[in-house]
């Protein structure tokens, strides 16, 4: 099935030896895997088309897995590439990219990613590997939104010094960026407060004075 969405965007994106090529600074500023292309790709936000992008996560790498027909994203991305800088900013966790993004665009109306693709056979194995087992990897626990928050304040003070901004976590109520919307494919959170199969946990309730007697003999 991951083999099938993989083809199916070979065909709505750019043929690799015509991507853009890093700026020296950006190049520094990454680690290449073995196998993998390196390139640039500038997202301009528009009120005609929705971003259209699914991403997840694995052992530190963000994955593309859904790219939409007919989306900003078309055309340049496909699934099994990896984001790995957002506006200078390196990424490894999907909820802080997916945020990221969102808030840039808001900002700025345009996006610059540093993706990394998958060309040799071995490589494009590997990722397909990942993506299959980040669909049946245990729950992730999901982060508290206070620590969440923290997190993506800290990255978008280095995303860019010389914006303020007033908060990074994104209400959907507000939001006025309707049409740029992230999906994950097969999501598995498990909130704090729940044990990993999502049951509330039950509290334990407190020793009496009688029973602390009874345990101490």
């Amino acid at each position: 099935m991951v083999q099938d969405k993989a083809k199916e965007q070979q065909t709505l994106s750019k043929p690799d030896n015509e991507q853009p090529k890093l700026s020296k600074d950006k190049e520094k500023a990454i680690v290449r895997k073995e196998g993998f292309d390196y390139f640039p790709v500038t997202f301009q936000l528009t009120k005609t088309q929705k971003f259209g992008l699914g991403i997840t996560d694995y052992k530190n790498m963000v994955i593309v897995n859904k790219v939409e027909e007919n989306s900003m994203v078309a055309g340049e991305l496909k699934v099994l590439d990896l984001i790995v800088d957002i506006n200078g900013v390196p990424v490894s966790d999907k909820d802080i990219c997916k945020t990221l993004i969102i808030k840039t665009l808001q900002n700025n109306k345009t996006v610059d990613l540093v993706i990394g693709r998958p060309v040799t056979e071995s490589a494009k194995q590997t990722m397909e590997n990942a993506l299959e087992s980040s669909q049946v990897q245990p729950p992730s626990v999901e982060v508290a939104s206070d620590v969440r928050d923290i997190m993506c304040r800290f990255q978008t003070k280095i995303l860019d010094q010389s914006n303020a901004t007033k908060g990074i976590l994104i209400n959907e109520k507000t939001n006025p960026v309707g049409n740029v919307r992230i999906t994950e494919e097969n999501p598995k959170t498990a909130k704090i407060g729940n044990d990993c199969k999502g049951v509330a946990l039950q509290k334990v309730p407190r020793p009496t004075e009688s029973k602390k007697a009874v345990e101490k003999k």
